[in-house]
């Protein structure tokens, strides 16, 4: 089975995916390997991916959500009281935040924050569905919290949460515990395959557990050193043929 992240990784900078990747992929399912997105993302935020792709498979919001062939397999939404308690203190901070469901995401506010509407215009995503309040006893999988580097020191009372630093205007914050390794191990147990017998593709740190998990990890080109290094094998850019290079290396297609 194959599993491949999507900013970064299956996407080029314009948010589209190369037809060489669409090519190869489509060689994969046809030689009859899974294939399944894991990434960041919420699941109506990778959709249009998956459909162009001919898969219904991903673990999604960083591990918390996954789904085989449309069924799912792996839930587990964040603990409502730790929403909560983050709610006060990124009010306190001044510090905008989004949440993800599984249907939708919602602001912390009516007025959106000029990183808010910078990073999702740059990741070409759908913008918030409203506003959100932990009352509402939503589900919520994953949080963007949006601050710089020098302000996360102040969520470090919340250990039963982790950060990733998305870029240089936002952090994804999720359950401690919950990783797309995890979600990908949940998967492909129900399926009856091995980590040996997984490729993983990635870029960001949020991808490292993922990638020394698989029994193939293949860090791209634009990944940083750190993740480069945690990586059986590094290939080149999505635009640059990289998913496709590493499948034939491999002996995939």
């Amino acid at each position: 089975m194959v599993f491949l992240d999507v900013d970064g990784t299956l996407v080029d900078e314009e948010k589209n995916i190369p037809a060489d990747t669409k090519e190869a992929v489509a060689a994969l399912l046809r030689s009859g390997v899974d294939v399944a997105l894991a990434t960041g993302r919420a699941p109506y935020h990778l959709r249009r991916y998956a459909e162009q792709l001919g898969i219904r498979s991903y673990v999604a919001c960083n591990g918390s959500y996954a789904v085989h062939n449309g069924r799912v397999v792996y839930d587990k939404p964040m603990n409502p009281d730790t929403l909560r308690k983050l709610a006060r203190m990124t009010d306190a901070a001044g510090h905008p935040i989004v949440y993800f469901g599984k249907a939708n995401c919602y602001a912390s506010s009516d007025e959106w924050h000029p990183d808010l509407i910078r990073t999702f215009s740059r990741l070409k995503l759908e913008f918030p569905g409203g506003t959100y309040s932990p009352m509402n006893k939503e589900d919520i999988y994953e949080i963007m919290l949006f601050c710089p580097e020098t302000d996360v020191p102040l969520y470090a009372s919340m250990t039963d949460l982790q950060f990733f630093r998305g870029d240089a205007y936002y952090v994804d914050v999720c359950a401690a515990g919950e990783t797309k390794a995890k979600g990908v191990r949940q998967m492909i147990s129900r399926l009856g395959i091995a980590p040996e017998e997984i490729v993983a593709f990635g870029d960001g740190f949020n991808d490292i557990e993922m990638l020394t998990f698989a029994g193939v990890g293949v860090a791209m080109g634009n990944a940083h050193p750190t993740v480069q290094a945690s990586a059986d094998l590094v290939t080149s850019k999505a635009d640059e043929g990289g998913i496709v290079h590493a499948l034939r290396l491999l002996q995939l297609i």
